[in-house]
């Protein structure tokens, strides 16, 4: 389900507002740098990677199935997603089925021809989850599509693909049938000087207000920074690669009227950054962790293949207190 955005949650229910571009800045406070005492900024940089084997189809699926698990499921961030394999928990009652997940890759580089590859990846998917429908053994509640291709470039990703994703769903007049959402190994969470785009996190002054404002009652406040704040926002939507969340337009707005987003929001920073929370050390270690996770020899993008683990990449306990229903 992939969480919620300015406009939605990847729904498109109004125009831009005049004189706004296509995309916002984005919070940029400290990436890369480090506080002192080693603790790593709330822009949430991380350690610099050297250059990883290509990805196939088989490692995407297991490395985004293990974010799914620890940030989705297992730290609750995700209210409507209980499982790698199925979302819509907790909606039935109000006619929402719980269906599969839909896991897919793509080859696609980044910039040039490679756009256009992505941009047929997606539609593939897109066509293949409505054909599914969204019930039974072979419905499809959402697509992941992961394309690592972009992974070192969040701002081309953020920006101009999205873009043009976005603009594909309204040209075809698909609103009414899905939505798109940006997830990034480098997301950085809109800064509300302007306009993101839809399909992005809210904007750090309304993430700040939800959570200074929306303590629940019996637990004590504790301040965060505005680096802080963001580094909430941008680890809700930190996937192992670049991904394109693809969801059904109708299962969403009827999610989106069953949580009080704020308190969602507000919840999950106090979870991820806050005084009790798992801090941005732990959530970046865990994401590299991730990262780092290889397919067995052979393995495809289904799910008949092992799990193998390079040395050092971790998976953390579920969080006690995370689940939200």
């Amino acid at each position: 389900r992939g969480g919620s955005d300015e406009g939605g949650g990847g729904r498109r229910r109004r125009r831009r507002p005049p004189g706004q571009g296509c995309r916002g800045a984005l919070h940029d406070h400290g990436e890369g740098g480090k506080r002192r005492g080693g603790r790593p900024r709330a822009g949430g940089g991380r350690r610099q990677r050297g250059p990883d084997p290509p990805a196939t189809a088989g490692d995407t699926e297991l490395r985004t199935k293990a974010w799914v698990r620890r940030v989705l499921v297992g730290l609750g961030v995700c209210p409507f997603t209980k499982s790698a394999e199925r979302s819509g928990q907790g909606l039935q009652g109000l006619g929402v089925p719980v269906a599969g997940i839909m896991y897919r890759h793509s080859d696609a580089s980044g910039g040039g021809a490679g756009v256009y590859e992505l941009l047929a990846n997606a539609w593939e998917s897109i066509s293949e989850m409505v054909g599914r429908g969204p019930s039974g053994m072979r419905g499809v509640s959402s697509i992941l599509l992961s394309a690592p291709g972009y992974d070192s470039d969040f701002a081309l990703w953020a920006g101009p693909v999205f873009a043009m994703l976005e603009s594909g769903v309204g040209a075809v007049q698909a609103e009414e049938m899905v939505g798109v959402v940006c997830f990034h190994p480098e997301y950085k969470t809109p800064d509300g000087t302007s306009f993101p785009g839809f399909g992005h996190m809210h904007s750090l002054p309304r993430l700040r207000k939800w959570y200074h404002d929306l303590t629940p009652a019996g637990l004590p406040r504790h301040p965060l920074p505005d680096d802080d704040v963001a580094a909430g926002g941008a680890y809700q939507r930190r996937t192992p690669h670049a991904v394109v969340n693809v969801l059904r337009a109708d299962q969403l707005e009827v999610a989106e009227g069953r949580r009080s987003t704020g308190e969602l929001y507000e919840r999950n920073i106090r979870v991820l950054v806050g005084r009790d929370g798992l801090g941005l050390g732990r959530l970046g270690a865990d994401l590299d962790g991730e990262r780092s996770l290889r397919a067995a020899a052979g393995g495809g993008g289904g799910n008949d293949f092992e799990l193998t683990q390079d040395e050092g990449a971790s998976a953390p306990p579920p969080v006690a207190d995370a689940g939200l229903g």
